[in-house]
């Protein structure tokens, strides 16, 4: 019974790695781009994809505040390059120690909005 015990706990753990993989992948390309509204911002070029007038990519948001704690944050997003309008795909928020405290995946019910800055959504759109 512990083989079998183990087997399932190893096969729970392949499978995690594997989720995991894309997101924490050894091929991420992170360029920073600016300083927006007390945050620096960068972009994971490598999970970049145009699909039709839509951008798809990772953003992490990083705190340049010292005070509240510092915080990051990991976002999916998709951007409509024809209006800048963007979508939350996907978030994990981190501590000042960059230990996950939350994360959320609304998917296609993600809120839309026009608050990524605008270097960004320049950057992300004039890619292909």
């Amino acid at each position: 019974m512990k083989l079998r015990s183990l087997t399932v706990a190893l096969s729970f753990s392949l499978l995690a790695v594997q989720l995991v993989a894309p997101i924490a992948s050894a091929k991420e390309r992170w360029i920073t781009l600016g300083e927006d509204d007390g945050f620096r911002y960068s972009v994971d070029t490598s999970s970049l994809q145009r699909k039709g007038s839509f951008a798809w990519y990772w953003v992490h948001l990083v705190s340049v505040k010292s005070e509240p704690k510092s915080v990051q944050m990991l976002m999916y997003v998709s951007t409509d390059c024809r209006n800048g309008s963007s979508r939350l795909r996907q978030l994990t928020l981190f501590d000042e120690k960059g230990k996950p405290v939350d994360s959320q995946e609304p998917g296609d019910a993600g809120p839309l909005s026009n608050n990524l800055p605008p270097p960004l959504i320049r950057y992300v759109c004039r890619q292909r």
